[in-house]
């Protein structure tokens, strides 16, 4: 959901599912295939909690705890899914001359980076840089061929970080390798850098992330 002068604008009905290779570094593909015609109400995107760590004193005195991030997944149906999109997940060879295809796994090889795009313009749709896919052939007489395909979204890990060096005015941005390589630590964000930081003390900030949301620019037809 977006907004758009106080009108609410909803990221529903039709969308868009994109895939392609993730490129160097965790970077989001340059290239992306349209998985094609999508079964209508099918594509959604999950979340799980992760694994809560507790310690709990004498009597169930709970005296500390930690969440960690827990996983996100993208499930689409695809109507009839053609070679092309078998070929192009690297799962099957082409088709040959007689139109048949030899389908040779289920598991999409490689991280795959991850784009969907709803229908309204000015809505709220997602990128994720690094995915997991894994498919599932699926056929019965009402609604004919499908292919159910799921996205394990994963963070990224190879996400360069940027580097922060404090000054007597404040934290600014530094890419002097002499200062980089003075680098104090990593932190998560720069609510994390140290108040009590010294002038000259450099931090890098970690850029790695799960996913990213856009607004769209167009309306789906």
């Amino acid at each position: 959901m977006a907004t758009d002068n106080g009108k609410i604008i909803m990221a529903w009905s039709k969308c868009k599912v994109e895939f392609g290779s993730t490129g160097e570094n965790d970077a989001f593909a340059k290239t992306l295939t349209n998985v094609g015609k999508i079964r209508n109400q099918t594509t959604e995107l999950s979340t799980n909690d992760g694994d809560a760590l507790t310690e709990v004193a004498t009597g169930g005195e709970t005296v500390a705890m930690e969440q960690n991030d827990g996983t996100m997944q993208l499930k689409t149906t695809v109507i009839e899914p053609t070679p092309a999109l078998y070929a192009a997940l690297g799962i099957a060879q082409d088709e040959d001359t007689n139109g048949e295809q030899v389908i040779k796994t289920h598991i999409v090889p490689g991280d795959q980076s991850l784009k969907v795009t709803p229908r309204n313009k000015g809505a709220r749709g997602i990128k994720a840089p690094v995915t997991r896919m894994t498919v599932a052939p699926a056929f019965d007489e009402q609604n004919g061929n499908a292919l159910v395909i799921t996205f394990n979204i994963v963070k990224t890990t190879a996400v360069a970080p940027t580097y922060k060096k404090k000054g007597a005015t404040g934290w600014t941005p530094t890419t002097t390798p002499t200062d980089i390589s003075k680098a104090l630590g990593i932190v998560g964000s720069d609510s994390e850098l140290p108040s009590d930081a010294k002038n000259d003390d450099v931090y890098g900030i970690d850029n790695n992330y799960w996913y990213s949301r856009f607004t769209t620019k167009s309306a789906l037809h």
